[in-house]
């Protein structure tokens, strides 16, 4: 899977460690665990691929993120990697559903627990 990042910064944090470590509140634990994710995620083809399982516990995201998606960082933190799909245009479905079977590139959004 391609993996696209929101800004530069939040790339050096999803993918170099001591940059994580220097600019972030993720301590060295979920740094490494974030990066591990990301490693892992690259390793999928499409969206559909990622387990709804753990530990990686993919699912689409309601309210005011709807059309964002997520995965797990780390369960017991509650750190999540938040995305969207990004291919260009999005596949659909015939019901005109974003077709995750088709997704080959997301956008990370954000890296946070959005329940504190």
């Amino acid at each position: 899977m391609d993996i696209q990042f929101k800004n530069p910064r939040l790339g050096k944090i999803c993918c170099i460690y001591e940059y994580a470590i220097g600019h972030s509140d993720l301590g060295e634990n979920l740094a490494r665990k974030l990066q591990k994710r990301i490693k892992e995620l690259r390793a999928f083809e499409t969206l559909e691929d990622i387990p709804p399982t753990p530990p990686f516990r993919r699912h689409k995201l309601k309210h005011n993120r709807k059309g964002q998606y997520t995965v797990d960082v780390d369960k017991k933190s509650g750190f999540r990697i938040i995305f969207e799909p990004n291919d260009n245009p999005l596949p659909r479905t015939e019901r005109g559903e974003i077709d995750i079977s088709r997704i080959t590139s997301i956008l990370v959004i954000e890296v946070e627990n959005y329940h504190d």
